[in-house]
């Protein structure tokens, strides 16, 4: 990221290829090895809060979440799917390090 201040992040979901080009890109590994498919309304997640990126400091964004929250499986449905409502208060903020 270049220096400055901002305002918000956008995280990009690929649900379709994982940075090495296979298939899917957002999925669970279940125990059997098996890759299943997560999927979800959106392609983005949209964090709103303050930040400054300093050409002087080195810097770092960590982005934590919990991912029992993120994801469930739909009854009656062999995938999982990210879940369709993740408000401010879930998402946190952003931290200067």
């Amino acid at each position: 990221m270049e220096a400055g201040t901002y305002s918000s992040l956008e995280l990009v979901l690929d649900y379709d290829s994982d940075m090495d080009g296979n298939a899917p890109g957002c999925y669970v590994e279940m125990a059997d090895g098996t890759k299943d498919k997560i999927a979800s309304t959106s392609q983005t997640i949209d964090i709103s809060d303050s930040f400054e990126i300093s050409t002087t400091n080195t810097n770092e964004v960590i982005i934590d979440f919990d991912l029992r929250k993120a994801i469930k499986e739909k009854q009656g449905e062999s995938n999982v799917r990210f879940t369709n409502a993740v408000t401010s208060a879930e998402v946190g903020g952003i931290n200067n390090l």
